[in-house]
């Protein structure tokens, strides 16, 4: 009858011994899993960063001013060289302004519905220029092209790159 009870004992203490071991490989494959996913977030955010930072400098070898717009069209982060075109006062931040309010107004328009459509393009990341004519605060004309290209962010929504430069030979008459 001993052994009996020792064969019983024994078959429970295998049950245990293989549930935790089952319980170990699961658990082990979930980390693997969460890892995987963890290090192709960061090969995925490492590629972004390098590739906005490969076609922002590209800008700025050919343009005068660089400046990031979000997907309202918004400029994301002040450009003192951007605020030095625009105002009297180049540290006064131009975050969160508007580019196309800086332009005559139907060249502001046409410039915000190329962009919108340029959003809803399935291939993504084309170039593209404009010219146009930028009004700085005391109203005075700056003839400018803008090149632009979109890229997706972070958090997968639309944004651009507007590099500005300014046109040779522009008639600044108001």
């Amino acid at each position: 009858r001993a052994s009996q009870d020792d064969l019983t004992e024994l078959y429970h203490d295998v049950r245990l011994e293989v549930a935790i071991f089952v319980g170990i490989v699961l658990l082990t494959a979930k980390y693997r899993a969460i890892v995987h996913s963890d290090l192709q977030h960061l090969a995925t955010v490492s590629r972004l960063k390098g590739e906005s930072a490969a076609m922002k400098r590209l800008l700025e070898l050919v343009c005068d001013v660089v400046i990031g717009l979000n997907s309202c069209l918004a400029i994301t982060e002040h450009e003192p060289r951007f605020g030095a075109m625009v105002s009297m006062n180049p540290q006064r931040s131009t975050r969160g302004a508007r580019l196309q309010d800086f332009m005559v107004d139907e060249e502001g328009r046409r410039f915000e519905e190329l962009l919108i459509a340029a959003q809803s393009d399935t291939e993504g990341s084309l170039p593209g220029v404009v010219h146009t004519t930028i009004r700085d605060e005391l109203g005075a004309r700056v003839g400018v092209e803008i090149f632009y290209v979109q890229f997706r962010s972070l958090d997968g929504s639309c944004h651009f790159l507007a590099g500005l430069q300014e046109s040779q030979g522009f008639d600044q008459r108001p």
